[in-house]
C-alpha cells in the first residue's frame, strides 16, 4: 500500500517539475526575444539606417532667408548640395495659375565674384492652381563645376523671373484661357475675352465681358498681365551651408 501511494506522488512531483521547466524556458525565451527586440530599436541602430545623402533639405543658418515674396509669388530654396557634375539647388515656388511655369535662374555668383552660369533645370513635382488656391512648382537647378575645390561658401544665387509657355496640348489662345480659368486672382471677374495668336505663340487679348465688381479697364489689366507670360523678381538667396 505504502508503496502504491510513493508512486504516486512520484509520479505528481515529476508532473510539477516537468511544468516548471517548461515555464522556465517559456521565460528565458520571452526574456531573449524582448532583449532582441529592445536592441534592434535602439535610437543609435535607427539612426544607422538613415542616409542624409537621400534627404535634400537645407536648414537656414546665421538667420539666412531661404524664402522671399516678390510680385505675390514666394520662391523657396528647398536644398543645395554637390552633385559629381557640380551643384544642384532645389527650389519651389507659387504659381498664379494653371500655366506650365519654369524659373529663370540666375548664376551662383561666388565670395570673389566668380560666377556659375545654369547647366539645366528639370521639374520635381507640381499642384497646379484651381481657381481657388495658387499652386506650386519644384524644380531642381544644376550648376556645371569643373573643378569643385573652386567652391566656397557662401555665395549667391537668385531666381531672376518665371516663365510660363503654352502647354503642348493648348495652342497660344487656349492656354490663356486654361490659365484665367485656373487662376485665383481673376476669380469672380467672370471675364471673358476674344483671343487672336501673333508670332511666337504670343497673343493679343481683348475683354468683352467681366463681372460687375470690376471695370473694364481693370479686367484689361488682368488680362494684359497674363498674356506677358512672365512674372520677374528677382528673389536673391545666400547659401551658407551644401550637402556634400
Amino acid at each position: 500500500m505504502n508503496s502504491m501511494s510513493n508512486h504516486k506522488n512520484f509520479k505528481i512531483i515529476l508532473i510539477v517539475l516537468t511544468i516548471t521547466s517548461i515555464f522556465s524556458v517559456g521565460f528565458y525565451l520571452s526574456r531573449i526575444q524582448y532583449k532582441t527586440n529592445a536592441e534592434s530599436i535602439h535610437p543609435q541602430n535607427y539612426i544607422e539606417l538613415i542616409d542624409s545623402t537621400q534627404i535634400p533639405t537645407l536648414q537656414p543658418e546665421n538667420n539666412i532667408n531661404l524664402q522671399q515674396t516678390v510680385n505675390d509669388i514666394s520662391v523657396t530654396v528647398t536644398y543645395a548640395k554637390i552633385i559629381p557634375s557640380g551643384i544642384e539647388i532645389g527650389t519651389c515656388f507659387t504659381t498664379p495659375d494653371g500655366g506650365e511655369w519654369n524659373p529663370g535662374p540666375g548664376p551662383i555668383v561666388l565670395s570673389d565674384g566668380k560666377t556659375i552660369s545654369p547647366d539645366e533645370f528639370g521639374t520635381i513635382r507640381e499642384t497646379q492652381a484651381d481657381s481657388r488656391q495658387m499652386g506650386e512648382m519644384c524644380n531642381f537647378i544644376k550648376y556645371r563645376v569643373e573643378d569643385l575645390s573652386s567652391i566656397s561658401i557662401p555665395f549667391k544665387v537668385a531666381i531672376k523671373f518665371l516663365h510660363s509657355p503654352a502647354r503642348e496640348m493648348y495652342s497660344a489662345c487656349e492656354n490663356l484661357q486654361h490659365r484665367l480659368n485656373t487662376s485665383p486672382k481673376a476669380y469672380g471677374s467672370e471675364i471673358k475675352m476674344e483671343c487672336k495668336e501673333t508670332t511666337d505663340q504670343l497673343v493679343s487679348p481683348t475683354v468683352i465681358g467681366h463681372a460687375s465688381t470690376i471695370s473694364q479697364e481693370e479686367a484689361q489689366a488682368i488680362l494684359d498681365e497674363m498674356a506677358g507670360n512672365i512674372i520677374y523678381g528677382p528673389w536673391e538667396f545666400t547659401i551658407n551651408s551644401i550637402q556634400k
